[in-house]
């Protein structure tokens, strides 16, 4: 039987295509409020299609995909991509990719995207999805990870105590209020350009979403951040995606970020111990790392990886 595949615009054929992802990857189930989220309410400044692959009228494929919608050297991802047996998917990815090339992106990768379900490949799909991906030209960048630890136990360490103590400055750490809204996007533009800062902005629109921030104050300034996130907060980073198997009394941590001149001093450690300390108050139980590679940085704070994701990434033939 031939294989058909379509852009799909009907939200009843999209809710049938994540379903279909959530019986073949029971471990990454992905909630309705993550796909509201992520698929029908996307970031300014990209584009997002959810694309299936049938047989007959049965859909057997899923495949979403992101790309910018102006400048001339357009960025793409492949969000979400899997398929039965049945299926060839490599031809999928195929379509996939000329579809992306269509609307002018030049270099395409697997995860990584704005509002994202995978920062890469991860450990617990099929190794043939990733088979396929190589085949078609990707190329393998350094691994990065999302941590985990039980935060029941957690004490907070001599070092912190000595810096709250420290009488070099005043300072506070604490959740982002309304009206500093505008302050903050100032320190992001200026000390973290990019995508951090085009996060931020994103979520600011999403009503109380700026206020999962937590910053930094020195002496009146802010000089650092960090993002909290739960599973009831207004934004679900995904931080938070794939732990829904430990209940309500879960919480993710990222990114984080200090001021340059500041960044010998050990205050990123201080800002995590003191929101661990916070979320401890708050009944959490559990804290998730997402995307990164600073293994030696978070296992001093007693983290270890959950999940491996492999970065994959190849330009587009023009």
């Amino acid at each position: 039987m031939e294989t058909r595949y379509r852009q799909l615009k009907d939200k009843k054929e999209v809710r049938k295509a994540f379903s279909l992802w959530n019986r073949l990857h029971r471990n990454f189930f992905i909630r309705p409020a993550l796909i509201r989220q992520n698929i029908y309410s996307p970031f300014g400044g990209l584009n997002v299609e959810v694309w299936g692959a049938f047989r007959g009228e049965i859909i057997s494929g899923v495949g979403v995909i992101k790309y910018e919608n102006r400048g001339t050297d357009r960025r793409g991802w492949i969000s979400l991509w899997g398929w039965k047996q049945e299926i060839p998917g490599g031809r999928f990815f195929s379509r996939l990719e000329e579809r992306l090339a269509t609307v002018g992106v030049k270099r395409v990768s697997f995860g990584g995207d704005y509002q994202n379900f995978f920062p890469g490949f991860p450990d617990g799909l099929p190794e043939g999805y990733r088979d396929e991906l190589l085949a078609a030209g990707f190329s393998q960048g350094s691994k990065v990870y999302d941590l985990y630890r039980d935060i029941r136990g957690f004490n907070v360490s001599a070092k912190t105590l000595e810096l709250r103590t420290f009488p070099k400055w005043k300072q506070e750490i604490r959740p982002l209020a309304k009206e500093e809204e505008e302050k903050f996007l100032v320190f992001l533009k200026e000390n973290f350009p990019g995508r951090w800062q085009v996060e931020a902005e994103n979520i600011r629109r999403i009503p109380g979403g700026i206020e999962d921030y937590w910053i930094l104050v020195l002496d009146g300034k802010i000089q650092g951040f960090a993002r909290v996130n739960r599973d009831d907060s207004p934004y679900l980073g995904a931080n938070v995606n794939w732990i829904n198997c430990r209940g309500e009394n879960f919480c993710g941590l990222g990114p984080l970020g200090i001021a340059e001149k500041y960044r010998e001093w050990g205050l990123g450690k201080l800002v995590i111990e003191t929101i661990i300390e916070a979320m401890q108050k708050q009944g959490k139980q559990y804290m998730v790392i997402d995307w990164t590679d600073l293994l030696d940085f978070y296992s001093s704070l007693g983290f270890s990886p959950r999940i491996e994701y492999t970065p994959l990434s190849k330009e587009i033939p023009g």
